[in-house]
This record gives structure tokens, sequence and C-alpha cells, in this order.
């Protein structure tokens, strides 16, 4: 079980199926679609922060410079502030260009009072705050008992310890400025520009991103790390940060990014971003995909070698969710189907066929065991949570749609389709809609039929299926159980002088029968021997 779906199942599927999935979020926040998207944009973020081993507190300076396209409305952020148990950030002053600003901080936003703008420039803000993080910035303990500094965005979680857009439609570059105790180290999007000792002990290091990310990505990663390079691909440098009490098992288990890198940027397109460093880390998920430097649960990385489908999932977010982002959260799976079904490519490319249809067997019966008690279709703009997306519908289900359309229109169109798509949105963001109409234009077949069916309803066929024989004909029933869908099933019929005959059904109606001329009697029939239809056969 990987990424972010691990965490979800393990905490809530069992408060989702008691009360019909209407699930707190993290930080207790609403998820509708941000109405800001029309007339604030962030451009970028700046943030000086300065972190301690006395205190959880931190100490933090942000610059943020952003295009204000109505100046009717009042600009806000997303900021947390102080709870009941004194958590949370309190801000101490906005400045525009050295001149204080007044302001509001409540209900988890903060607004700006009295911008001055000249038309058609940017604004650009100094925020100080200061308090200990709800979330999103975890500080505490390891596994080994040290203490530790991790980023832990996802979904909405940077309005813990950022002043931001929290939402992955607002895209922006991010340059973290961190000042810490010398004997850290720190790792954070971007390229480290800079780095330098202090007085006190401590040291300050800069990292800069000059690519747009959403904010569900930018993290810093902050402890005792051993560091290796793992050499580059394509001119990207991977390296590991692992713990120092486990650096060999873990080094281990991400040696196999470098093979995995490698296979992405030849089916999908050039590698998005400055770098790529993974990271041993106590995010609460099984892995983290943050942009250019991806955290792993420490006890993921154990020298196993368990976590090659876990670090392949963990790289293709570089591409989908990360660089080609989803527009609001209905289209995750844009984000974790895509990861999920390029994990099985890899797969399939590194250990072969069987392998990659092991797996979709698993998700298959995966989706089928989680939609007796949460039936709802892959796009679904009616979440009260977008935790609750975390699923085998958008993670399962989705790589299967994938794997559906790959199998409609061709391996060649499928790829062709992938890397226009990549590169039309990389950096931006896209709807479900958007990826149909690119796949339409390579493949030039009308596909809405096809993401109607399986993408917009919560559906799948149940069939029962059966045959009968004589010594010249055999017939193949297909029955449908549920409202007629339209698809094809392969079969395979073995006879028993040693001859095959493969036969695909085109299936529409409730009942469908076929006969096939045989030249003996018949050994053994396969339905979908190739694992290439989303159905679920009912006895």
């Amino acid at each position: 079980m990987n990424s972010k779906m691990a965490f979800f199942l393990r905490k809530h599927v069992s408060k989702c199926l008691l009360l019909g999935c209407t699930l707190l979020s993290f930080v207790q926040l609403n998820f509708a679609a941000d109405e800001r998207k029309t007339w604030l944009d962030v451009q970028s973020y700046n943030l000086a922060i300065e972190l301690n081993d006395t205190t959880d507190q931190i100490v933090v300076t942000e610059t943020i410079i952003f295009d204000w396209k109505d100046t009717k409305k009042i600009p806000y952020f997303d900021l947390i502030g102080r709870t009941k148990d004194g958590k949370g950030m309190s801000v101490g002053a906005v400045k525009q260009k050295g001149r204080p600003l007044n302001f509001i901080h409540d209900q988890n936003q903060l607004r700006i009072i009295g911008l001055q703008y000249t038309g058609h420039t940017l604004i650009e803000l100094e925020i100080q705050y200061t308090g200990i993080p709800t979330d999103g910035l975890v500080i505490g303990k390891n596994r080994f008992g040290n203490r530790t500094f991790f980023g832990d965005n996802w979904p909405n979680r940077a309005r813990c310890w950022m002043v931001c857009v929290d939402h992955p439609a607002d895209k922006a570059t991010i340059e973290f400025k961190v000042t810490a105790p010398r004997h850290y180290s720190v790792i954070a999007n971007g390229l480290l520009t800079d780095q330098k000792d202090l007085e006190g002990n401590r040291k300050w290091t800069r990292y800069t991103s000059t690519i747009p990310l959403p904010t569900k990505v930018m993290v810093i990663g902050v402890a005792d790390f051993i560091t290796a390079e793992m050499g580059k691909s394509g001119g990207v440098m991977l390296s590991s940060w692992v713990y120092p009490d486990q650096a060999e098992l873990a080094s281990q288990d991400l040696k196999c990014a470098t093979e995995i890198l490698p296979f992405y940027v030849t089916y999908i397109g050039e590698y998005p971003f400055e770098k790529l460093a993974n990271v041993q880390s106590t995010t609460r998920y099984g892995g983290m995909e943050n942009a250019s430097c991806i955290f792993y649960d420490e006890k993921a990385l154990n020298g196993k070698g368990t976590a090659t489908a876990l670090v392949a999932h963990e790289i293709a977010h570089q591409w989908f969710g990360n660089s080609a982002s989803e527009l609001d959260w209905e289209h995750v799976w844009l984000s974790e189907g895509f990861a999920t079904y390029f994990t099985h490519l890899y797969l399939e490319y590194s250990k072969g066929n069987e392998e990659f249809q092991k797996g979709l067997k698993n998700d298959r019966n995966r989706i089928f065991n989680f939609q007796k008690n949460y039936n709802r279709p892959l796009v679904d703009p009616s979440y009260d949570d977008v935790n609750e997306l975390l699923n085998p519908i958008s993670y399962q289900k989705g790589s299967w749609i994938l794997h559906m359309l790959r199998r409609k229109i061709g391996d060649a169109k499928f790829k062709e389709g992938i890397r226009l798509y990549y590169q039309k949105y990389k950096f931006a963001n896209a709807s479900t809609d958007q990826f149909k109409e690119i796949m339409e234009q390579v493949s030039g077949q009308s596909l809405s039929a096809f993401f109607s069916q399986w993408v917009y309803k919560a559906q799948h066929p149940l069939l029962k299926l059966s045959h009968t024989a004589n010594k010249k004909t055999c017939t193949l029933r297909v029955e449908q159980q549920t409202n007629p869908l339209v698809f094809e099933i392969e079969v395979n019929i073995l006879l028993k002088n040693g001859n095959q005959i493969k036969k695909v059904i085109a299936v529409k109606d409730g009942i469908t029968t076929v006969e096939v001329p045989i030249s003996s009697a018949v050994d053994k029939i396969s339905w979908d021997p190739n694992v290439n239809l989303l159905f679920e056969e009912i006895h």
C-alpha cells in the first residue's frame, strides 16, 4: 500500500464506513473550489524561517509577490491562527515597501487592509509572524529519538506554517532561507544556492526553485542526515538523504531511483525539476511527492527491497501532480491515478508482463471491495473533505482507466497522448476534460462515451460469463447484471487438440451471445486473459 492513500485507509476507512464518508479534514477547513483563483495570483513566496532546539516555536519573515487582478476585493491569504492550546501562528506585522499595513487575522485567514496599487504592477508584501505550527511543519523526533523538522503539506496544511493561497491551482516559485542549529542538514525544493555558518553555532541555508509549484509540495526537511550523490540522469543529480542510524539499509532501497527516473523521462518527457533528492523522513504518509525532494516514511526504507513500487509512485508524481497538476481536487486522479499506473508501467518494463498483470488484478479487487461501501465516480465534486478522495477510486480505478484507454487507442497513441498532455500542461493545471481532449486529438477518436461511462459514473460491468459447446460450435454468453454498459472482452478458447482460438466480443446489450466454430472439444475457456477490462465476475 503506497503513499497518501495508505494513511487515509489506515486512519479513516472504518469511520468512513460508519459515517457515510463525512470526514473532518486534518485542519478543519472547507475544501471547496478556491474563489480567489480568478483575482489573486501569487507569483512567488520567499520564507526566511528560524528553527531551534530549545522550543518548537518558529520565527518567519515571508515575502509574497502577487498579482491583484480585482482591486474591489480585499486580498486575503491562508494562515492558521492561534488555537486554544497555544499553537498556531501570530502575525506581528505586514509591510508594503517598508510601510506598515493594517491587517485582520481571524478564521484562519489573513486579510490585508490599505494596499497601495498603481495599476498593472505586482504587489510585494513582507509578513512577520511566529508560533508553533499546528501541523504542516512537523517538529518532533524520529524513530531513533533524534529531533527533526519536516514539511508535510498535503493537501491544505501549508497554511499551518506559511502565509499562502493553499490550493493546487495557484502555483508560485519558492525560496526558503533556513536558520537552524549547525549540526543539521537542510533539504528543500529547488537548488542549494547559498550556505554559511553563523554565530551561536547556527547555520543559514538557502534553496531556490524558479519553477512554479503548488503549495502542497513546498517543503523543507531539517534533520541529522547522511547524504550521498547517486549519479546523474539526463543532467539531473539524484541524491539520498537518510538517517545515520539506518544509512546503509535506507540507501539500498533508494538505489532503484537511478533506473526509474530515466524510464519516465523516455516515456513522458524531460524531468521537470532541478534535482531529485530522496529523503528519509517522518512524513505521516508512506511517501510524499514533494517537488524535487521526495519524503519517504522512515519505516518504509528498511533495506528489504520492498520500496521499489513506492519510489516509482512518488517519482511519477514529479510529472503528474507536481508539474502537470489537477485544476481542482475532484480531478486528483490526474495525480494519484497517473502515479499508480506509471508505477505499473515501470514494473512492466523492469519485471515483465506477469508482474504487470498481477498488479492490475490486485488493484481490480481493491476497487470492488472498496466500492461496496463507497460507490462514487472517479471525478467526484460532491466530496465533503478532500481526504475522502485518497481511496482506491482515485488511485486504482484511475490507474485502470488509463490502462483501458491505452488498450482502446493503442500503445503508440497512448504514449503520444501522454507526452502531449504533459507538454501542454507542465507547470500548469488541467482538468479531466482537458486530458480527454488531448487523447481525442492524438487518437482521432471521440472518447466522450468512454469517459462518460468509466470516469463520470460510478459503475463497472457485473458479468455472468458462461459457455456451451458441441462438436462444432462453442457458444459464448455474456450477461450483464447491471444496466448495460458498452465494452469489449477478450476470450481465449483452448481446444483439446491443442489449438487456441482468440476472440474479442463487443458487448452493449444485457445479454450477448457469440457462436465460435471449433475443431475439437473445448478444454478451457479464459475470459479477459490479458487483464484488460475492469469488470467483476458474478457466479
